[in-house]
């Protein structure tokens, strides 16, 4: 293995690193708790595309602030009553850049 391949590997493993850093606490908090079912009137898709349109889209940049996206998340969710699992979807589906890379990776 080069040199340039060691240092890419290592840098990639930092990276996921970072990520995982970044997204435990988000499903520590999207899966931490159940929400009551019949809170839960449209359908799961419905309540995805929905909660998708009101977040912005996360990369992991230096610039984003990953506990501000995920109050953001969490707010939105609860004024409108969504369960956990539409937090998660939703929060997956906007996920760019490095931090797709990472989930892609992790999944």
């Amino acid at each position: 293995m080069t040199e340039q391949m060691r240092l890419q590997r290592e840098a990639m493993q930092q990276q996921q690193q970072l990520m995982q850093q970044l997204m435990s606490p988000l499903e520590h908090r999207l899966l931490g708790g159940s929400r009551a079912p019949d809170t839960f009137q449209a359908s799961a898709g419905q309540s995805v595309k929905f909660l998708s349109s009101l977040i912005p889209a996360f990369g992991a940049t230096d610039e984003e602030d990953v506990e501000l996206w995920l109050e953001k998340i969490e707010s939105v969710a609860d004024i409108h009553s969504l369960p956990h699992v539409v937090m998660l979807s939703a929060a997956t589906a906007k996920l760019t850049k490095t931090a797709r890379r990472w989930f892609d990776l992790s999944s």
